[in-house]
């Protein structure tokens, strides 16, 4: 499949406030997130810690929290629901088939990995970059979305 530009929708999450001595969702690993979907463990050292549409766990440095409308002094240690911001943000889209591996500034992400719902498919998000040729995938900025978050999440332009 190619590359075809999407955006981001409305939607709700929960945030809490990243804190290193925190156990959050691997036994006796404190300041570790699993992001079940990928198979990815992120330090949750500085930002945020996000439960996604279908309750999977990932980090959010406090320079994305402007994608979501709340002030991040208010969001403490515990769980708060708030929606994404409506943004102008372009990014790129591409369908993988079959499993994959991606190597991100988080880890290595895991795409269509068995025993995981995948909707339609995991899709690798890139963020657009503008060029004299228009807009182009950011090949340093991608990363793995699950097709169930995905429909969730993202709308295809």
């Amino acid at each position: 499949m190619e590359w075809q530009l999407c955006r981001k929708k409305e939607y709700e999450v929960a945030l809490t406030r990243a804190e290193r001595g925190r156990v959050y969702n691997i036994p006796d690993a404190t300041g570790k997130v699993y992001n079940y979907l990928e198979d990815v463990v992120e330090e949750a050292v500085d930002g945020f810690v996000c439960r996604g549409t279908v309750g999977e766990l990932y980090v959010i440095p406090l320079s994305k929290l402007a994608a979501y409308d709340v002030d991040p002094d208010t969001i403490g240690t515990e769980w708060r629901t708030v929606r994404t911001r409506p943004m102008s943000a372009v990014y790129f889209c591409r369908k993988i088939e079959g499993p994959f591996v991606l190597d991100t500034p988080v880890g290595r992400m895991h795409g269509n990995r068995a025993g995981v719902e995948h909707g339609a498919g995991d899709m690798v998000v890139c963020a657009a970059r503008e060029t004299p040729m228009g807009y182009q995938p950011d090949a340093a900025d991608c990363w793995v979305v699950n097709g169930a978050v995905f429909a969730n999440t993202y709308t295809v332009e």
